[in-house]
């Protein structure tokens, strides 16, 4: 899911609605329904293997997710909206790895993309400023802190130089982690106390909040079988997930290390379905302009759709 949208303009993968058109089995559902439910099937399956910290799984779902797009598929809000929350999430879960980019035409790294992503979502999801705000200012930090730990400090000042102002707001913690980089002190507590599997899930629950709770089609026959399912598989080395916004203050709190602790605007969040911020006209347009190809560059290589690996994943 480019980082800055297949065209440079921050937009996810799009979808294909050409060369075949409306296909039909016989007399069965067109393609592009059939395949716009199978989509929304693995979207929330896909959620709830992060949801879980199952990571492997939420990797794997993801690109299921993206060899289906090169089919026909319905543009519909509901898609544009599914696949800018697993655009937002693949940057995040590479976070990480810094051999990685989203972006073909920088040499970003994954949350510096996700930063991007934000904006955008900001005004398609028509999230409260205060809101995106928080959400804002804890990405910035985890890039700047993700660098340090990996003893990028060149990396670490520039993110820091480039989305962290010097606005009187955010003048102290941008000198701050200016004078950690500049000490190379990658024990200091701001460092040292960091947990990424925390601010992973901090993100999962801002985004979860625009995530439509209807159950979709392909799960409905499922019901029964659920009761008898194993129990969710533990997540991957973390921690005990967040279970209600709250957890973000706690991870602002983590970052902030003695600082004046920052809310979540309690603003109720937008309607989840109807992408109150972006008409269906806007969702056509980047559709239309994106490519359906997953790009990600991992060390020196280039891979496209099908061909995921970067260091460190599996």
């Amino acid at each position: 899911w480019a980082g800055g949208g297949g065209r440079g303009d921050g937009s996810p993968t799009g979808t294909r609605t050409g060369g075949r058109g409306r296909s039909r089995d016989g007399d069965g559902l067109p393609e592009e329904a059939v395949n716009r439910c199978v989509l929304q099937f693995y979207f929330y399956q896909a959620m709830a293997a992060y949801r879980a910290g199952r990571y492997s799984d939420f990797r794997q779902l993801r690109d299921i997710m993206q060899a289906l797009l090169v089919r026909p598929l319905e543009k519909e809000p509901v898609v544009a909206k599914m696949l800018r929350m697993m655009q937002f999430l693949s940057q995040i879960e590479e976070g990480e790895n810094l051999d990685c980019t989203f972006d073909k035409d920088s040499e970003l790294t994954p949350l510096e993309s996700a930063i991007g992503v934000l904006e955008l979502i900001q005004k398609e999801f028509s999230v409260a400023e205060r809101t995106m705000e928080t959400v804002q200012k804890m990405v910035k930090e985890a890039a700047v802190i993700v660098c340090i730990k990996n003893r990028e400090f060149d990396k670490a000042s520039k993110i820091v130089k480039r989305h962290i102002g010097k606005d009187p707001k955010s003048q102290k913690k941008r000198n701050e982690l200016l004078t950690v980089i500049r000490e190379q002190n990658s024990t200091h507590p701001m460092v040292k106390n960091f947990s990424y599997k925390h601010f992973q899930q901090s993100m999962f629950q801002f985004l979860n909040t625009y995530v439509d709770d209807s159950e979709p089609l392909l799960l409905t026959p499922m019901e029964g079988a659920s009761d008898s399912a194993a129990a969710p598989e533990p997540m991957e080395g973390a921690t005990e997930p967040a279970t209600a916004p709250e957890h973000m203050i706690e991870a602002v709190n983590t970052l902030e290390e003695g600082s004046e602790p920052m809310e979540i605007s309690k603003e109720p969040a937008a309607a989840a379905p109807e992408l109150p911020g972006a008409s269906f006209r806007d969702m056509e347009r980047w559709a239309e302009e994106s490519g359906p190809v997953l790009w990600m560059k991992c060390g020196s290589s280039s891979l496209l759709r099908g061909s995921l690996f970067c260091p460190g994943s599996s």
